[in-house]
């Protein structure tokens, strides 16, 4: 069983910490989780990637899983997002973003440091989000 970093900025109406609650609940199943606390949004990318950088979890991690509000080419998920893709990009360590509007390619995202990008399935948050991590996370199990 792989093991999942899970943290989010707020995603719609959701907080940042039922966001990430709702992400660890899909990746729970085949996946053991360590839910990272919430980095405000304040931050910038610069003190995300430190503090993650100081996180005692992230040197067991196989993968981790970000979510934001929008991923787009101008924002990047903003400063959570790009701090944590920095940290992954450094370490060859795979980086997933969810977000309700996804508008970047393929190749911008690998550009950022990021391994793929998913839309949140349509649908009454946080199920939504619980639903589509919960399918994202039986396409990266080993047993899925």
């Amino acid at each position: 069983m792989g093991r999942a970093l899970i943290l989010s900025s707020a995603i719609g109406p959701l907080s940042a910490a039922s966001a990430t609650n709702a992400l660890a609940e899909g990746w729970s199943e085949r996946w053991q989780v360590a839910v990272l606390p919430t980095v405000a949004a304040a931050q910038t990318a610069a003190e995300v990637a430190a503090q993650l950088r100081a996180e005692p979890a992230l040197s067991a991690a196989d993968l981790v899983v970000v979510g934001c509000d929008c991923f787009d080419f101008a924002t990047r998920g903003g400063p959570l997002v790009q701090g944590i893709a920095e940290v992954c990009l450094q370490r060859q360590l795979p980086c997933l973003v969810f977000a309700l509007e996804v508008n970047v390619s393929l190749r911008e995202l690998r550009t950022f440091g990021l391994e793929e990008a998913h839309r949140i399935d349509p649908g009454p948050l946080p199920s939504a989000v619980v639903a589509t991590a919960t399918r994202i996370a039986a396409g990266w199990s080993s047993s899925g």
